[in-house]
């Protein structure tokens, strides 16, 4: 193979190699790094009814005269990049008819967010206060179904900040309910990825000029 059309076949590796590492999306699950042992980090607090640390069932909204917020836990501490959409699929479970749900950001140490055990009012307050996530419309449908959260601008600046566990809440509106029967579905937080690393399109194409420039300057030394 000719030098300039080696050089033309890296420049060209390099640039579909450039590409690829632009887009990865990577999921993230409450499955992971469990505080407790065969427990999903995710669950429900109240500031009236009490619960237990085993239960992972994460029902939102009314439950007699009661109110219950959810909570979803994701270990973040090995992602690199940077954070450019970010997608939470939650398992519907029962629901009320149309219900609106919203998410924010929790303040609440990841453990001690997920040792619910009995009742909090500040921590159920924390999860449905604070930076807002997205507000969603959610119309009735089939309980073993998977729903998809597109969360905002906000979302993507905590979760670029975080450094370790990252602890979405969540709320519905007075006498609705949703997530109901769901202890043991998985949660998951879809990130699509832009690695630190990677090289921007114009220094890309720097590089393969100056290669291709080089392999020029080779063919004019050949020829004396």
């Amino acid at each position: 193979m000719k030098f300039a059309t080696r050089l033309k076949v890296v420049v060209a590796a390099v640039m579909a190699a450039s590409s690829m590492a632009q887009a990865a999306v990577i999921t993230y699950s409450t499955a992971q790094s469990p505080f407790d042992a065969g427990v999903l980090n995710q669950g429900w607090w109240s500031a009236t009814r009490s619960n237990t640390d085993s239960n992972d069932n994460h029902y939102t909204g009314v439950a007699g005269s009661d109110s219950l917020r959810s909570f979803y836990t994701f270990d973040l501490s090995q992602l690199v990049g940077t954070v450019t959409n970010a997608t939470l699929r939650i398992q519907r479970g029962d629901q009320g008819g149309n219900v609106n749900v919203k998410f924010y950001d929790v303040s609440t140490t990841a453990s001690v967010v997920n040792t619910n055990s009995g009742v909090s009012s500040a921590i159920f307050d924390d999860l449905g206060t604070g930076n807002s996530y997205g507000s969603f419309q959610v119309s009735d449908g089939a309980f073993n179904t998977y729903l998809s959260f597109s969360l905002n601008a906000q979302a993507l600046t905590d979760i670029n900040a975080a450094t370790s566990f990252f602890t979405i809440g969540a709320m519905v509106n007075p006498n609705q309910y949703i997530f109901s029967g769901t202890g043991g579905d998985v949660t998951y937080l879809d990130l699509n990825v832009v690695p630190s690393a990677v090289p921007e399109p114009g220094t890309v194409a720097l590089l393969g000029l100056g290669l291709l420039g080089y392999a020029a300057s080779r063919r004019k030394a050949a020829k004396k």
